[in-house]
């Protein structure tokens, strides 16, 4: 049986797709509101890079919600 265990970084990325999805905006309109480029918000959301907790801040104020929620 194979477990796939699900990183902070994986729920992360569907959490901010699911954010854009509810709110009807594109990648570039949230990258722009939490103060990063669309390239770092798109490697985030595909779990290309990790990411510091500095951006995670950047990105809790953006959306409005708070940065545990984010990662949970």
């Amino acid at each position: 049986m194979k477990v796939t265990t699900v990183t902070s970084r994986q729920r992360l990325a569907e959490n901010l797709r699911n954010y854009r999805k509810k709110e009807k905006i594109s990648r570039e309109e949230l990258a722009f509101r939490c103060g990063i480029s669309a390239r770092q918000l798109a490697d985030i959301e595909t779990c290309k890079c990790s990411t510091t907790v500095d951006t995670v801040d950047r990105l809790s104020e953006g959306t409005g919600i708070a940065a545990a929620e984010l990662m949970k």
